[in-house]
């Protein structure tokens, strides 16, 4: 078509300009070819040229009109070669939901110089918003994950990591003032082994007698940490998300024969009442069974998960803290659950640990079925939360926490919250939200074990309908 046009332009040029045109010279008729051109050159050879001129600029019109018309889309058909011969090998497929109409295969390259998993794929960005509105996604479905407000997705590809507990990774104290074990960027994920809170390295044989420990003398629990994510600053908060807990096949609780205020009363601080149990943990039964022939059902998960609670110095294990969390012990800290931790110190610094296959609300002895723990969770950060302090949003429900001496002064913290929570969540006010509180949230004692109380308040997932009317 381009080269008729080209024809077709050269043509009109040689009659308008060419021969087929007279002219007066000196008042006659007569034709360019008939005179003598002073330079040399014939009329006609310049009518020639304009001609040609003429022909190359409708050309180049004529090619910019053909730009500007969008191509026909390839069908399977059409398609002669597959994408993925121009790509590199170790990039993974899109997903089949996700693949053009078209047919053809279309994959992202990996970007230069990121660490793909271990199995050989780039996981997928993960960066999630905060649950504080929307609709849950039913059962075995997740919501894709969407940014949270004030940031932007990261294009990148995220890492996963493994890393255990060792002579060089363990800890035994909240600090900021060690160097990280690891670092990790926004979004990635970890797998972490721990050791159960003594770190222990050895199976207990029987009841009573002890083997060697991984720290000693230990000042707390033995931990993991602390783990860097890079750029978290104060005024973040960082959400972990437990994506998978696996318990180690043994684990123990101990009970009595400590001094505190509760053996006392309960009769049992004299260290001859001490009667702790060995557990064999069935993790793919979902089981666990002692020497009495006694058995619960598992649900794992870890109970140390914070950040320094300040930039300076060591602070002890034990007490669960409003401000940066720790020993917090909640039985809802499952798989599928998020925890959220306010940053306190430039790259938030996570410590984690003292895994529980089982426990109850309160942890009454002072310890559940400890053992070690495989932990994968997902880090990222938030720059807005709806409610200040730690919380929760668990398989069973939004939490918010209260942790204090007082057990009055920490159900109020957790219940203040909560009325915040759901205040911000259905536009009514406080008031209306503590009488929606008084028929929907439970309030429950977290633990009693570290002599400070922990509270939580939970409420269910569908515990407040909003299609009544």
């Amino acid at each position: 078509m381009a080269a008729v046009g080209v024809v077709l332009l050269y043509t009109l040029g040689l009659r308008l300009l060419g021969t087929g045109q007279p002219a007066d010279v000196g008042g006659e008729r007569t034709q360019y070819a008939e005179e003598t051109p002073r330079s040399g050159s014939t009329p006609r050879m310049a009518s020639l040229g304009a001609g040609v001129c003429f022909a190359l600029c409708g050309a180049a019109v004529l090619y910019g009109i053909w730009l500007t018309i969008p191509p026909v889309p390839l069908t399977v058909r059409d398609a002669t070669v597959c994408s993925r011969h121009h790509l590199a090998p170790e990039t993974p497929p899109v997903p089949a939901a996700s693949r053009p109409s078209c047919g053809v295969t279309r994959r992202r390259a990996r970007l230069p110089g990121r660490p793909v998993s271990q199995a050989g794929q780039a996981d997928p960005p993960r960066r999630h918003a905060h649950p504080a509105r929307g609709p849950r996604p039913a059962p075995g479905r997740e919501a894709r994950p969407t940014a949270p407000p004030g940031a932007a997705w990261q294009d990148r590809r995220v890492t996963h990591h493994r890393i255990a507990t060792t002579a060089d990774t363990a800890v035994d104290v909240f600090t900021a003032e060690r160097r990280p074990v690891l670092t990790v960027e926004p979004g990635d994920t970890v797998t972490v082994h721990t050791l159960d809170a003594a770190g222990y390295t050895e199976r207990l044989p029987a009841p009573g007698v002890d083997v060697p420990t991984l720290i000693s003398p230990r000042r707390g629990h033995c931990l993991l940490g602390p783990i860097a994510v890079a750029g978290a600053r104060p005024g973040q908060v960082l959400a972990v998300r437990f994506d998978d807990l696996v318990p180690d096949d043994w684990g123990y609780t101990g009970s009595g024969g400590v001094d505190t205020p509760l053996n006392r009363a309960l009769g049992l601080a004299d260290p001859s009442t001490r009667g702790p149990l060995l557990w064999d943990i069935d993790a793919s039964a979902g089981t666990a069974s002692n020497q009495l022939g006694l058995g619960v059902r598992t649900a794992p998960f870890l109970g140390v998960v914070g950040v320094p609670p300040e930039a300076t110095g060591e602070h002890v294990t034990t007490p669960p803290r409003a401000v940066g969390g720790g020993n917090i012990d909640c039985r809802e800290l499952v798989a599928g659950a998020t925890l959220y931790l306010p940053v306190t110190v430039p790259d938030a610094l996570l410590t984690v640990g003292d895994g529980h296959a089982a426990q109850g609300d309160g942890e009454v002895s002072g310890t559940a079925v400890e053992c070690g723990m495989t932990t994968t969770m997902t880090l990222s950060l938030l720059d807005t939360a709806p409610v200040a302090g730690i919380h929760a949003d668990t398989p069973a429900g939004r939490i918010t926490f209260g942790f204090d001496a007082d057990l009055n002064a920490a159900t109020t913290t957790a219940l203040d919250r909560m009325i915040d929570w759901i205040a911000a969540e259905h536009g009514i006010g406080r008031a209306e939200a503590l009488a929606m509180a008084s028929v929907a949230v439970s309030m429950r004692i977290t633990q009693i074990a570290n002599r400070t109380w922990g509270v939580h308040a939970l409420l269910a997932h569908d515990a407040i309908l909003t299609q009544t009317r």
